[in-house]
């Protein structure tokens, strides 16, 4: 229901009003056109989400102009100033995106040369960077190596969950140590009846056993 009173109804508040919307108009335009530019003038490759492009690498579609420190600088001032200017836009396909850079420049160094000979192994460890960008945007590690392997991958090795998981997990420590600033929390814990840890363990096994045979069936 529209809410009338939230309307300002004096002359000085009119004022006041398109002041403020004025001020928040001039905030957003420079940091937006600055995000356009970096676009179209540092790297097209940079537009969009960025997971697309990751599903067509990791499909085996040979890109590297995607995997570019020109790319890279691109998505990441581009995402500062779009958000800065207050869009609308998701977090997650950008995250992805910049850790697939960060492994792809990695890869070149001398150090990394027999990973990069390995075509198979270079694809995993783009799946794996992927995980990464997904946990450090949500906090959930589990999370990504699932979205890495269902999302991004046409097909996984069993053997690389544990490495991925791992790194997944190493991701969001990193970002604890370091106050957790930009994860995306999607619920917020309420505890309403304080229960002993052993029987929260206990709910919550007796809940995922449920569910597992709900599957089997």
């Amino acid at each position: 229901m529209l809410d009338l009173a939230s309307f300002p109804t004096s002359s000085a508040e009119d004022k006041a009003w398109y002041f403020n919307y004025m001020v928040w108009v001039l905030w957003s335009i420079p940091f937006a056109a600055v995000a356009v530019c970096m676009v179209i003038f540092v790297s097209s490759y940079s537009a969009g989400s960025g997971i697309p492009e990751m599903k067509s690498i990791l499909s085996g579609i040979v890109a590297p102009p995607y995997l570019s420190i020109d790319t890279l600088v691109a998505k990441e001032v581009g995402l500062l100033c779009a958000l800065a200017a207050g869009l609308s836009i998701g977090k997650v396909g950008p995250y992805v995106h910049i850790c697939a850079i960060f492994c792809a420049q990695l890869l070149e160094m001398p150090l990394f040369g027999k990973l990069q000979a390995n075509p198979s192994l270079k694809i995993q460890l783009l799946a794996a960077a992927c995980a990464a960008g997904v946990s450090s945007s949500f906090g959930t590690p589990i999370g990504g190596v699932l979205f890495s392997m269902e999302v991004t991958t046409t097909y996984y090795l069993v053997e690389n969950f544990w490495q991925t998981a791992a790194l997944a997990c190493w991701t969001l420590l990193l970002i604890n140590m370091w106050g957790g600033l930009g994860i995306l929390r999607l619920f917020t814990k309420v505890t309403r009846y304080a229960l002993c840890f052993p029987l929260r363990v206990l709910i919550t096994a007796v809940a995922g056993a449920y569910c597992f045979f709900l599957q089997s069936l």
